[in-house]
């Protein structure tokens, strides 16, 4: 029998084996019976079956090395068939030998091995002391509590740049050319209109992620991953948090930090504010704020307040009709799966950091329920390339520690693409 055939043979037994002893081990782990006479022959076999193989396997590689294939060398021929053919499966060329049957014997040997793993948990202790010992286990699923985030990202635009500021040129000018008769103004017509230089400075930011290192040993799943993934989620959580009320001059810079414009709103740097009627939400509030917006922001314009604002928008009435709270509703509902509400036809979203009415619907003077806009024309979020990620299992030994930083800024591109509404 030449060499191939023999692991051939002996994969056939091996697999024969294996069945047998998974039933084996079923029994066996029914009686507690760790030592089975069959278990015990059936790993002594299966012991002599690797070992034989494993010299069978040395001869074939020997003999192929050794190039020793003359014309009337079938067992020396055959070996050599037998490892090309293995070497070119996944290019249609296996004609003599079925590799999956070594694959499939891979998997039963695995499986195997962790069979006689369980079977030793059994029985680890005497009946007195309890008798099965049941190991303790980490579910395969992170619980987390629920954590609000911005969609500042997903309006505002965002640049990637290799270095630590983003700068952009700004044209001032916009009262238009001049006709012949109005030459003469030219001057006075243009001395302010001039152009200018805005400039967005990125800052780092910090994620720090501490666990024991039992954590990491212990548990069925990547928790690693899962500690990057929530680090990410830390990130959105303080842009979000600066996006609307940073005023430090680091990272993001709030929206609500820019100083108020006029409600014409034609400049860079400020933002218009539109005064409301009361101290709680009028139906006249919203056709205020989105009417104040130029009319080449308006396709691209999005409206945002806090869930609870929600509340309130939604039980705005016309109250057009003979009697209180008879009109019609502004709220619009969008049957349309994935798309948002819309009041006033303008898309609007919910934004945590946005300040929440009090229990009976009422603001604070000053307070800015909602602001209006075109996202991507009025603001920068500028991130430096990168995330540095550090593993730190020394310092706070024998916890680990995760250190991950980014830098990112942003700032106010055109101020009077965006509005926002100003409680009295």
């Amino acid at each position: 029998m030449s060499e191939v055939a023999e692991i051939k043979t002996l994969i056939a037994e091996q697999n024969t084996i294996f069945e047998e002893y998974k039933s084996e081990v079923t029994k066996a782990s029914e009686l507690g019976n760790k030592n089975s006479d069959a278990l015990v022959a059936m790993d002594t076999r299966f012991d002599q079956i690797s070992e034989g193989m494993v010299k069978l396997e040395n001869v074939v590689k020997r003999q192929t090395e050794m190039k020793t294939m003359s014309a009337d060398g079938d067992v020396n021929k055959e070996c050599y068939n037998f490892l090309m053919n293995i070497k070119q499966v996944g290019r249609g060329k296996m004609d003599e030998f079925n590799t999956n049957e070594l694959d499939s014997n891979k998997k039963a040997i695995e499986e195997f091995e962790l069979q006689k793993k369980s079977l030793a948990q059994f029985n680890e202790r005497d009946d007195a002391a309890g008798g099965v010992t049941v190991m303790p286990v980490i579910d395969s699923m992170i619980g987390k509590l629920v954590r609000e985030f911005s969609q500042a990202r997903g309006v505002a635009s965002v640049a990637s740049i290799p270095g630590n500021e983003w700068q952009r040129l700004i044209r001032k000018q916009t009262n238009g050319a001049l006709r012949r008769s109005a030459l003469s103004n030219f001057d006075d017509a243009t001395k302010s209109d001039r152009y200018g230089l805005i400039k967005i400075l990125v800052d780092d930011l910090f994620s720090i992620v501490p666990f024991t290192d039992n954590l990491e040993m212990d548990t069925s799943f990547n928790v690693v991953q899962d500690i990057l993934s929530s680090a990410a989620e830390d990130f959105a959580i303080t842009e979000g948090e600066e996006f609307i009320n940073n005023a430090t001059g680091e990272g993001l810079r709030g929206l609500l930090s820019y100083t108020s414009d006029t409600a014409t709103g034609n400049s860079f740097d400020k933002i218009a504010s539109i005064a409301s009627a009361a101290s709680s939400l009028a139906f006249n509030d919203v056709w205020n704020i989105l009417y104040s917006l130029k009319t080449a922001y308006r396709g691209g314009s999005v409206a945002f307040c806090n869930r609870l604002t929600f509340r309130e928008l939604r039980k705005l009435r016309s109250d057009s009709g003979a009697g209180a709270n008879t009109g019609q509703y502004l709220w619009e509902f969008n049957n349309q799966i994935g798309q948002p509400a819309t009041i006033g036809g303008v898309p609007i979203r919910e934004m945590p950091e946005l300040v929440a009415p009090a229990a009976n619907g009422t603001f604070t003077t000053g307070d800015v329920p909602l602001i209006y806009g075109d996202f991507k024309a009025g603001y920068k979020i500028v991130d430096a390339m990168g995330i540095v990620t550090t593993r730190d299992n020394l310092t706070q030994y024998p916890d680990i520690v995760y250190k991950l930083k980014k830098r990112s800024g942003g700032g106010l591109t055109k101020g009077e693409a965006i509005k926002k509404l100003t409680m009295v």
